[in-house]
């Protein structure tokens, strides 16, 4: 409890802590003053504003469902639209075991059976996200589990439908002068995510090279809206785009059948391509999974490839257009577009 000192002006002043500051690499303790006529109401102030401060602190009587949208208002404007949106998803579908228990009650126990009832209608995937989520919000409050103790559903094996060399050739021939022919090109011959194709512009073209900055993204609502940043910093970048592709999108810059349509619409027109040609169902995702099978074909190193594809790179490029090609880059995509020369 703080103890009040009588000031020279008569009054009586109790300090206590309220925070620490970091100043030029010093932490340095911040206090409130209180003062008042008399030693007991100082002190009085002193100690309703340090019972509160703890109050505030340790909210052991917050139930977990206030906690979760206390935790998703506060990231509202960090995060990506997606991650809320999957975020507010979670919150409204996957915490029915959790909901209405005050976090000093939650354990490893409780975790458990939140997870167990939900393995039921989620993959591990999903699991593992709702998981992380759960982590957050225990960590922002300051509730200690040990998660390692948490027996997690085993990781499912999934099998992505990659289309062959053949039916790549069918699949362009098949889009050639429609709508998603740009689309498709981006993510098939150059290994584009849908929500980067989304954002496409002809005047991100300057010759052989695209700038891909930025992408589309569904909000909680399922609106799309744009994002500054890629999934990940290595997906700001300039890429070198095979003669084929530069050459056809050089050619539609003028036509109607620019990449105005949204991710969804894309997916639903190359699905009908896929069926009327007698090909699997696949995605646009597959095509992505295509140009990276033929890298690794191709014996592309690892690092190029990643910086083709924009994928773990610890390193945001400088900035798009100040990126330069090394020789062995040049090389590394002259050997991806000599793969594709017999396209026309």
């Amino acid at each position: 409890m703080a103890t009040a000192k009588k000031l020279p002006s008569g009054t009586w002043r109790a300090l206590v802590y309220s925070h620490t500051d970091t100043v030029k690499g010093k932490k340095l303790r911040r206090y409130e003053s209180f003062s008042a006529d008399s030693k007991a109401e100082a002190e009085y102030l002193a100690s309703s504003f340090a019972i509160d401060r703890k109050r505030r602190k340790t909210p052991s009587a917050l139930l977990f469902r206030d906690a979760l949208e206390n935790y998703i208002r506060d990231k509202n404007n960090i995060l990506s639209p997606s991650t809320i949106r999957g975020y507010k998803t979670a919150q409204n579908n996957c915490f029915e075991v959790l909901n209405d228990i005050p976090l000093k009650k939650i354990d490893e126990v409780i975790i458990q059976q939140q997870i167990n009832t939900n393995a039921f209608k989620y993959s591990a995937k999903s699991l593992k996200n709702q998981m992380g989520l759960i982590s957050a919000v225990c960590k922002k409050y300051k509730i200690k589990i040990d998660f390692e103790d948490i027996t997690m559903k085993p990781k499912e094996k999934t099998e992505i439908l990659i289309p062959t060399q053949e039916h790549m050739q069918i699949i362009i021939n098949a889009i050639k002068d429609t709508k998603i022919e740009i689309p498709v090109l981006l993510a098939g011959l150059q290994g584009l995510r849908q929500s980067e194709i989304a954002t496409y512009k002809h005047d991100s073209l300057t010759g052989n090279i695209l700038q891909i900055k930025g992408a589309l993204v569904p909000d909680e609502t399922h609106r799309l809206v744009y994002k500054e940043n890629n999934k990940s910093y290595a997906g700001t970048r300039s890429i070198i785009l095979i003669d084929y592709v530069a050459k056809r999108l050089t050619e539609l810059k003028l036509s109607e059948s620019a990449c105005n349509m949204t991710p969804s619409s894309i997916l639903r027109k190359f699905k009908k391509v896929c069926a009327d040609n007698g090909l699997p169902a696949y995605t646009m995702h597959s095509l992505r999974h295509f140009h990276a099978s033929v890298m690794l074909a191709l014996n592309i190193p690892d690092k190029y490839a990643m910086d083709i594809l924009g994928q773990s790179s610890p390193h945001m490029l400088k900035s798009t257009y100040q990126h330069l090609f090394s020789d062995e880059f040049l090389k590394v995509n002259a050997k991806i577009n000599e793969h594709y020369k017999d396209l026309n």
